[in-house]
């Protein structure tokens, strides 16, 4: 799928690497966000194959969103927002489905050039395990908040 760059790597073999971004794209955090994929995709691609200049805000909106060849990333704030829901899409994988992986992909802020690392070496917020957002009897979050507002509503009123 890619070829290697040692650099970013940290002596992650391509097979390790291939295989890891293989399994992001094919879960539930990534299976039904096209535009995601395509941006993991491309990053991780570019990096593996030695070409971190051209993992830049402009040619990721170009190539990867469609914008026109040249857009004002000033104006167009796509490649940051996507970004921000990428990193935060990665750090839900390795909390959950991908909790046992011995890899971890970080996307540094402030940057868009993918890092292959052991989690050993990952960063304490990707690294560790932590709980999913998700809330009380694994019900979604936006049920108990409405839940909590309401029992605040109903304690208030008597």
């Amino acid at each position: 799928m890619f070829t290697r760059d040692h650099s970013l790597s940290d002596g992650i073999s391509a097979g390790e690497q291939n295989g890891l971004v293989e399994r992001i794209l094919a879960s539930s955090h990534f299976i039904r966000a096209t535009k995601l994929q395509g941006f993991l995709t491309y990053v991780c691609a570019k990096a593996m194959a030695g070409r971190p200049e051209e993992i830049s805000e402009q040619h990721i909106g170009h190539l990867v969103f469609g914008r026109e060849a040249g857009y004002n990333p000033s104006e167009d704030n796509i490649v940051r927002v996507q970004a921000r829901d990428l990193r935060k899409r990665l750090a839900a994988y390795f909390a959950e489905e991908g909790a046992d992986e011995p890899v971890v992909i970080e996307i540094p802020k402030g940057s868009y050039v993918p890092h292959f690392l052991p989690r050993s070496q990952a960063r304490p917020e990707t690294a560790v395990a932590a709980p999913a957002a998700a809330s009380v009897a694994g019900w979604p979050r936006w049920i108990t908040i409405a839940l909590a507002v309401l029992c605040v509503g109903l304690a208030a009123s008597t």
